[in-house]
């Protein structure tokens, strides 16, 4: 919890120098032409109306609906994720009601959409 108040910190401070730390980690990549891409795309945003949705997105806790969950499921997890990291994957496996598994993507990142190509 620590970690995301204090990202979440930064982020109010500085949403800019966030979003160049941000963009390389979140897409697993140091591509100079996508990570400005994302960056811009980020920047597009305004940091007054993202960042509280943000702020929900990482700390709102639904743990407890997932015993609810009893339709098959797939879990997709990138096999390095500095947003999600991969026990998350494995507890949600453990924890849904129906049957589940997990596939690990052998790339690094959390927004990975566009390395797919690459490996599908």
């Amino acid at each position: 919890m620590a970690r995301i108040e204090a990202m979440l910190s930064t982020m109010e401070k500085d949403f800019y120098s966030w979003t160049l730390r941000f963009a390389p980690a979140a897409l697993g990549t140091q591509d100079p032409k996508t990570c400005k891409e994302f960056q811009d795309s980020l920047l597009r945003m305004n940091a007054e109306e993202v960042i509280p949705s943000l702020r929900t997105i990482f700390l709102t806790d639904n743990r407890e609906v997932l015993q609810k969950v009893s339709v098959p499921s797939t879990i997709m997890q990138t096999q390095k994720d500095m947003v999600v990291p991969i026990f998350v994957a494995q507890y949600l496996h453990e924890n849904l009601d129906g049957e589940s598994s997990v596939v690990i993507i052998p790339v690094e990142g959390h927004i990975v959409m566009h390395m797919l190509h690459q490996i599908l």
